[in-house]
Formats: structure tokens, C-alpha cells, sequence
């Protein structure tokens, strides 16, 4: 028996039933060439894991509100860049962390005074297998957005998808309280799940992007009738 492959678009529309079949995809904070990662780092200066919080990447360059929504719509998959991790390294930060490398989509509504409410999610993924590739996971039930709210990643254990090595106008935010930014101790944990779906997102780092992008299915524009 033949197998039959479908093109990523038909299976993406098919996802955003909410919205109209006929409107464009868009990319929020595309990735381009851009991968997890620390050339050029000492292995000891290789920080890549984002561990035990959730986070948005802020800025890119001269892009501001880099996930920000510009439009509503319904965000239908993401994509995330991981660093290969040996069978050892997976053990040992599991342990440290509590579990398999795990992350989920989160879509954060604005409270003020860079606060943010959870306000829909995806479901968690096992990320171990996906270990040095960029995969794409379609969402099983579109996310509704509105324009202003904000395209996060929460991370309960811990996920190696930080690119390192950028420019001080790169930088994103953290659910990690600002007075513990620079503490390397990322055990506690500050990631919203369960009950706790809002924080301050005032801990800001820079030189770091975050290597993940999520598809949207704009909500269409009815057309204007004719008098």
C-alpha cells in the first residue's frame, strides 16, 4: 500500500479551521537561518538550555516586539532549533532538571508593567528524540489571537534552544524574577503551568535569541459590499 505525503500548507489549513481556508499563513518571529547554537563558545561558555520558566524573545536587530501578534488570527504550528545532546548529557540534565527536555507554545496576554497572563497553550512535546533538528509541530487545536498579545514558550524541565553570540540590540524575557536574572541556578521553578498562569517578565537578556517561530493563519477580511 502506497503512502500518500500531504505539503505542510494543506495539513496547516486544515488545522486553523476557525479561520477562512483561502487566507495567507503568517510567521511570527521566523527563524530564517538562525539555529540553536554557540560557535566559537568554550564548551564551558555553551549555554543553551533554556531550563524551568517560560520566555519570549523581546527583540531581534532593529525588530522590535519580535513575537508580538500583528493581527488575530489563529497560530496553527510551531518550529523550534535544538542542539544535539549526547545520551550522557540528556541523563545528567535530567536529572537536574526534573525530566525530559519538554516545551510547550503559549500565547501571553499583556497585564502592564511588563506583566503577562497565559491566556491559551499548546500541549507539552517530548522534545528527546527532535535533539539537533528543527522540528515543526502542528497544534492539534488552533490557538485563537489577538493583535498585541505575545507568542511564547514555556519549558517545565528544560530545552537546548538558546542561540548565543548575537548583538546587544538581540534580547528576550523571562518569567524568571528580574532579582534572580543572574543567579545560574535555574532550578527553581518558574515556568507557568498548572494554576500559575501569570508573572512579570521584567528579566531581560541580551546577546541570546531564543530559536523558535510559530504559523498563524491571519483572520480574514470580509469583503466590502457593494451599495
Amino acid at each position: 500500500m502506497k503512502s500518500r505525503f500531504f505539503p505542510l500548507f494543506a495539513v496547516l489549513a486544515g488545522l486553523a479551521a476557525p479561520a477562512s481556508a483561502n487566507a495567507a499563513l503568517t510567521e511570527i518571529a521566523p527563524l530564517g537561518t538562525a539555529s540553536a547554537g554557540c560557535p566559537g563558545f568554550a564548551e564551558q561558555d555553551c549555554a543553551v538550555v533554556l531550563a524551568r520558566q517560560t520566555a519570549f524573545q523581546a527583540k531581534v536587530g532593529t525588530t522590535k516586539a519580535f513575537t508580538t501578534v500583528k493581527s488575530s488570527g489563529h497560530v496553527v504550528a510551531w518550529t523550534v532549533s535544538l542542539v544535539s545532546v549526547s545520551a550522557e548529557g540528556v541523563k545528567n540534565v535530567n536529572s537536574r532538571y526534573g525530566g525530559a527536555p519538554r516545551a510547550a507554545l503559549v500565547v501571553l496576554a499583556p497585564l502592564g508593567k511588563s506583566r503577562y497572563k497565559v491566556v491559551e497553550k499548546g500541549p507539552l512535546v517530548d522534545l528527546t528524540k527532535y535533539l539537533g533538528t528543527n522540528p515543526t509541530f502542528a497544534l492539534p487545536t488552533a490557538l485563537p489571537v489577538k493583535a498585541g498579545y505575545v507568542v511564547g514558550i514555556t519549558v517545565p524541565t528544560w530545552a537546548p534552544m538558546l542561540q548565543l553570540g548575537l548583538g546587544g540590540d538581540t534580547s528576550w524575557r523571562s518569567s524568571k524574577p528580574l532579582k534572580e536574572s543572574v543567579d545560574k541556578d535555574y532550578r527553581p521553578q518558574r515556568a507557568l503551568v498548572g494554576t500559575n498562569a501569570e508573572a512579570s517578565f521584567g528579566a531581560l537578556y541580551q546577546r541570546v535569541r531564543m530559536a523558535y517561530s510559530a504559523v498563524m493563519v491571519p483572520t480574514p477580511t470580509p469583503a466590502k459590499t457593494k451599495k
